[in-house]
């Protein structure tokens, strides 16, 4: 894959398409060379090495502070560098965090490896840059219990009290590289034999038997990570919609006191990537991305794709461009990163290749854009929040939104259809539907069946069963899934269990159920009862699932609405066998037979084709018991 051009190569070319645009040597005229310099400083000095450099470097040679950098570029306003930071610790100490222009400055950055994006320098005089300090920050640990990273990386560590004594609460974190997919697996006390524990953040008290060095270790650089996107000046998400093109995006370019109309500098994503609130992307699987690509976390992910319900980011670009132009490359921490491409920008008959960014205009949809000439405020635009999805993940994480949707017995309830399996953590279940047998009778019950385990497989219809309301991506998310790759923790192996009469469509422009809507039951509530409803509607809700009906003539279709009814059934190892209504009817049912109680008085079946049922034991009717063999 081709690297985006490099900044001083690039500005070259933005000089000479100035003279092309001109027409006149003038042009030539404005353009001249800026200077700049950069300091990168270890504050206290012999707290820990320090290295800069203008290209990210995988294994940097650290230097005693401080550490120094220099360039010049030639265009016609200004120069623009991305700038490097590298810190390691010195033995005793623990890196805080990057600040700027002093030791006391402003804090950018808590991470070893930091990136100071789209800098701007503007000094023609070589013997006095453009200068820029940054300062990485070392606090000493001379407390009993101290903190290392085995790779820093991976992955960074932090301790809530690096000078603890004697019976002192500590706090040690670990911070692996989410952007490339890196996990953090476990602490090692003084770095020999088995992880002591798993927990992130690790609570200690200080004293003689927790004295010592805890290690921080962390996975390998994953190259397929899912993540999700957060625009840091809008709020909003970016969402897979559908797999239209991408078309061109235009704006004017202004040279001087020349305005160039509509040039393409760009393309946008119209009817494929969405931008939706805040609170639409709570529980919407669209919004989950599969991030391909890595650089062995150095924090600039290189030859990146992003794919969502099986289609790549690559393939929604038709714009005349090579494929490869269309891989992305990330750069940034987590709070902040950019993720940019190559396109040919043409003015005037003459073109140049330059960088576009992935951004949030406002719109509808996603644009891919170049930000020269652009105001602050609009190249915020191009600053993403990434969420790494893992087991850790509670901000941002992706989850069941179950807004207000519940039953008598307090548990809140939504539907799931997702092309990816996942795993429930915060105590959500799973439930899919089976008949009793081929559904002989209208007046038989059906049972939702509690899905083994903790794992969905992918697109399997589900209700999810939840014990918290969400409906609120700013606060962290309580009913969390947590998408899995194929393959992981067996999910290769997992297939839906038995014959599901419910159904699920993915969101590609629109999730039609036309051929479906005579049959078709949703999860809603009417008159303060959840239940599954007859509907009409000829578009489904993206990655909802619905209750696909039995074939029935039209005589038996009044009958069928009022004597259906459906019971969640716990599964057969449980010892909770209670069971929770859940009406599937365009009115509640009418039940009129005895219930039967188990040994425990809980009901668990009404009606003759409910009995039918019922698994071996001993069961009460009309006061009386009863046996199934």
């Amino acid at each position: 894959m081709k690297r985006v051009i490099q900044t001083k190569c690039l500005h070259r070319m933005l000089c000479t398409i100035m003279i092309l645009l001109g027409g006149v040597l003038s042009t030539f005229a404005n353009c001249q060379t800026f200077y700049y310099a950069a300091n990168a400083y270890a504050s206290p000095t012999g707290g820990g090495k320090v290295y800069v450099s203008s290209q990210s470097n995988n294994n940097p040679p650290y230097q005693q502070s401080p550490s120094k950098t220099s360039g010049n570029q030639k265009t016609v306003s200004y120069g623009e560098v991305d700038l490097y930071f590298y810190a390691k610790a010195n033995d005793n100490y623990i890196f805080d965090h990057w600040a700027k222009d002093k030791a006391d400055g402003e804090s950018v950055s808590k991470t070893e490896s930091y990136t100071a994006s789209k800098l701007q320098f503007s000094s023609p005089d070589s013997r006095n840059p453009t200068t820029f300090n940054y300062y990485a920050i070392f606090k000493a640990q001379t407390g009993l219990i101290k903190v290392k990273s085995a790779d820093e990386v991976k992955g960074t560590v932090a301790s809530s009290n690096p000078e603890n004594e004697e019976n002192d609460e500590v706090t040690l974190t670990a911070t692996p590289d989410v952007n490339n997919g890196v996990m953090f697996l476990g602490w090692k006390k003084d770095n020999t034999g088995d992880y002591i524990s798993t927990d992130n953040p690790l609570v200690l008290t200080a004293n003689n038997d927790t004295k010592g060095t805890y290690y921080a270790y962390f996975s390998d650089a994953a190259e397929k990570v899912y993540i999700r996107l957060k625009n840091n000046k809008t709020g909003r998400f970016l969402s897979f919609y559908g797999d239209k093109k991408a078309t061109a995006h235009t704006r004017d370019i202004k040279n001087g006191n020349t305005t160039y109309n509509n040039v393409k500098d760009g393309f946008k994503f119209e009817g494929s990537l969405k931008m939706i609130s805040a609170a639409d992307a709570q529980g919407n699987p669209s919004t989950v991305f599969l991030r391909a690509g890595h650089a062995g976390g150095t924090g600039v992910t290189n030859g990146a794709d992003f794919s969502a319900h099986g289609i790549d980011y690559s393939k929604l670009v038709d714009a005349n461009q090579a494929s490869g132009k269309y891989m992305l490359t990330m750069s940034g921490e987590s709070s902040s990163v950019r993720i940019y491409t190559t396109y040919t920008v043409t003015v005037s008959g003459k073109s140049l290749d330059l960088p576009t960014y992935l951004s949030d205009e406002g719109g509808d949809y996603a644009v891919m854009k170049t930000l020269k000439d652009l105001s602050a405020d609009d190249q915020a635009a191009a600053e993403w929040t990434l969420y790494a999805l893992d087991e850790t993940t509670t901000d941002g994480a992706f989850g069941a939104n179950t807004k207000a949707k519940f039953t008598r017995d307090g548990k809140y309830y939504t539907t799931m259809f997702t092309d990816f399996p996942y795993k429930m953590l915060d105590g959500v279940n799973a439930y899919y539907l089976v008949f009793n047998e081929e559904f002989t009778s209208i007046t038989d019950r059906a049972v939702f069946t509690q899905v083994e385990g903790d794992i969905v497989p992918a697109e399997m219809a589900v209700v999810l069963e939840c014990s918290n309301v969400q409906n609120d991506i700013n606060q962290p998310v309580t009913n969390r899934l947590v998408p899995l790759l194929p393959g992981a923790d067996g999910t290769n192996e997992i297939v839906n269990p038995g014959y599901n009469f419910m159904k699920g469509y993915i969101s590609v422009n629109g999730s039609k159920v036309a051929n479906d809507k005579d049959k078709m039951y949703v999860l809603s509530s009417k008159n303060n009862k959840l239940g599954f409803y007859h509907s009409t509607a000829a578009n489904m809700t993206p990655n909802k699932a619905y209750l696909l009906a039995p074939e029935v003539t039209e005589e038996e279709k009044e009958q069928y609405a009022k004597n259906v009814t459906f019971y969640f059934g716990m599964p057969e190892e449980s010892d909770d066998q209670s069971t929770t209504e859940i009406v599937f009817s365009s009115q509640e049912a009418d039940v009129e037979d005895d219930p039967v109680y188990d040994l425990s008085g809980r009901i668990v079946a009404v009606g003759k084709a409910a009995e039918s049922l019922l698994r071996q034991g001993i069961y009460i009717k009309k006061g009386k018991k009863f046996i199934v063999k």
